[in-house]
């Protein structure tokens, strides 16, 4: 079986992909566009994760205490390891660790 052109071969729009071409120069080394594992390795990088995994621990912990359900301590762990700031600051304003106050819905009385 033969072919008049390798199927591998593709040329600019206009070119003949078996004709030669001319050298071009090499190019010049670009930055990386992803971060490297020294860019991610730095100790502001360090203390964001360490600061994001003790909100962790420590929403999951007011989450259970909240609610007494491990589904919310889990819900608050995880939330608190994304988006921690936010989070610690709900559950500041929730009163750290301090149980739902649970109100019956009683009938109040006519006057």
């Amino acid at each position: 079986m033969s072919h008049a052109q390798p199927y591998y071969a593709y040329a600019p729009l206009g070119q003949s992909p078996t004709a030669p071409t001319a050298p071009t120069a090499p190019t010049a080394p670009t930055a990386p566009t992803a971060p490297t594992a020294i860019q991610l390795a730095t100790p502001q990088m360090t203390l964001l994760r360490v600061a994001s995994v003790a909100a962790m621990g420590a929403l999951g912990y007011h989450g259970y205490r909240r609610t007494n359900s491990w589904g919310w301590a889990l819900a608050w762990g995880i939330g608190g390891g994304i988006v921690w700031p936010i989070a610690l600051a709900v559950a500041v304003a929730q009163g750290f660790g301090r149980p739902t106050s649970v109100r019956r819905n009683r009938r109040r009385s006519r006057r």
